[in-house]
């Protein structure tokens, strides 16, 4: 009788693919964890300007406003006005394609 040592061509191919399947879900899973993470810092950046607006608001009873005079802010107006005095630091998003914007009372305040 032959002994046949060694594995056969499908065993080593099911095995690669349950492998793969694992691989797959632990990237996916990543991605989403740091989706989630960025999404988490986001709301927590939107939460401190807005805090530092309703500070500012509350001792100058006025929203910050642009040098432009359209009514609207961009980042380096709120730096002005807003650093130190009510937030040390304005958030920038790492991924310079998307602004933050945040709506209070009809105006729009972006920063980049």
């Amino acid at each position: 009788m032959k002994i046949k040592n060694g594995f056969t061509l499908i065993e080593i191919l099911v095995v690669i693919m349950i492998i793969g399947l694992i691989v797959g879900g632990i990237a996916l899973n990543l991605a989403r964890a740091q989706k989630k993470g960025r999404d988490t810092q986001r709301i927590t950046d939107m939460t401190s300007v807005a805090q530092a607006l309703g500070a500012y608001y509350a001792d100058k009873h006025i929203y910050p406003t642009g040098i432009t005079g359209d009514g609207g802010a961009n980042y380096n107006d709120l730096s002005s006005q807003l650093i130190p005095s009510y937030i040390q630091v304005l958030p920038q998003e790492v991924n310079d394609d998307y602004v933050y914007r945040y709506a209070c009372s009809g105006t729009p305040i972006c920063s980049k």
